[in-house]
């Protein structure tokens, strides 16, 4: 099974992270960042392939809680990109949970 790129654009309020592809030979992404001091940090992304799309929060105050709490203040939220969707890594349950399907365009 082939799968089409996969373009990302991730941003907060306050920054940009670009247009960053996904594909066959580059199949991860991440970043860090360290949360505001109002605990109010959310980070979202636009997905984009071929025919279809999402938009959706890949970081914020409610999903915390559920990503895996590393050293101080760092927390690991893992997202997957499939075929058929989104799926987000709960830490607590240690298992993957679709959150969301891909939108025709």
């Amino acid at each position: 099974m082939t799968f089409d790129n996969v373009e990302v654009h991730c941003q907060s309020k306050d920054t940009n992270l670009g247009v960053h592809v996904l594909n066959s030979t580059n199949l991860r992404y991440g970043w860090s960042f360290c949360e505001n001091i109002m605990m109010s940090t959310l980070f979202f992304c636009h997905f984009n392939r071929q025919m279809v799309e999402q938009t959706f929060d890949v970081f914020n105050i409610t999903m915390a809680s559920a990503c895996n709490h590393g050293f101080s203040d760092t927390n690991t939220c893992n997202w997957a990109v499939k075929q058929d969707g989104f799926y987000f890594f709960d830490h607590q349950q240690s298992m993957w949970l679709k959150q969301y399907d891909w939108n025709q365009k």
